[in-house]
This record gives structure tokens, C-alpha cells and sequence, in this order.
């Protein structure tokens, strides 16, 4: 794992300074690109070996230059190296990623992937990754309720 690049207390000083007094600050010189090395990098490492992916980025409004979508419907997040847990409706398939909403099959319809929601589950399931069925939940809330 790379090592994360901190700011000192003097660094802020001068940004603070340079914004102030309206000049370059160090920030400007923050090479993204070897963020995004190091988060295709991760994410290399997570995929299957047959698993296309593309950076949710271009696609969502925010700092989701790290998100990953997969032809297999699961979100990678690139920072911490783990998938998203999607919930699945009987229709449609919901990521939560802060307060966007991902549009999964706009996506897989640019990208040329076949959406097919039942092999998306099937693809969760097989590969044993978490997710969240909206029929169960409601299942299981009717459950605690009481009968009067």
C-alpha cells in the first residue's frame, strides 16, 4: 500500500498565505495521475480475471475519480479496496455512493455490457459478495410488526 501524502502544519501556513495573497498554491502542483495509478493498481488486484471495468467518475458529479463499475454489476471502491453493497430491487440495482445516484444501466448500455439483472445477482451470489435484497428487507420489517 502506498504511503499517504500529508500536509504539515507549515504547508498549510503557506497555502493559506498563497490563497490570501493570491498566488500558485502547492495544491496546484498535486499530480492526480499517480492517484489514479495507484487506485487502478487496487483495483487490478480485486477484478476477476475476466471482470471489465470502468471509473464511475465521468459519470457521477463529486470526487468518485476512485469508483469502479464492473460488467458484473459490483462497485469497487478504489481507496479502500473493497465492493460496494448493492441493493437489489425487483427491478433495478441501487449503489449508494454518498448522496449520487449511480445509474447502472446507463451505464452499461454506454459501455456495451449486457444489463441482465439475474445474472448480476447470480454473479453476487456465486462469488459471495454482500448485498441487500429489497423483497427480504420487507419481509423481515413486516416480521416485528404487531397484530392487533
Amino acid at each position: 500500500m502506498a504511503k499517504r501524502k500529508y500536509i504539515t502544519d507549515e504547508e498549510i501556513a503557506k497555502i493559506e498565505s498563497d490563497i490570501f495573497n493570491n498566488r500558485n498554491t502547492y495544491l496546484d502542483d498535486w499530480n492526480y495521475e499517480d492517484d489514479l495509478l495507484t487506485f487502478k493498481k487496487r483495483v487490478d488486484k480485486i477484478v476477476l480475471s475476466n471482470e471489465e471495468y470502468v471509473f464511475v467518475g465521468d459519470y457521477i458529479p463529486g470526487p468518485y475519480e476512485h469508483m469502479v463499475l464492473t460488467n458484473y454489476g459490483s462497485v469497487i471502491n478504489g481507496k479502500k479496496g473493497n465492493r460496494l453493497r448493492p441493493m437489489f430491487t425487483p427491478t433495478s440495482i441501487h449503489y449508494r455512493i454518498d448522496q449520487c445516484r449511480l445509474d447502472v444501466p446507463k451505464i452499461f448500455k454506454e459501455n456495451q455490457w449486457v444489463y441482465d439483472l439475474e445474472f448480476i445477482k447470480m454473479m453476487h451470489d456465486i462469488n459471495e459478495w454482500h448485498y441487500r435484497d429489497r423483497d427480504d428487507y420487507i419481509k423481515n420489517q413486516r416480521k416485528y410488526h404487531k397484530k392487533k
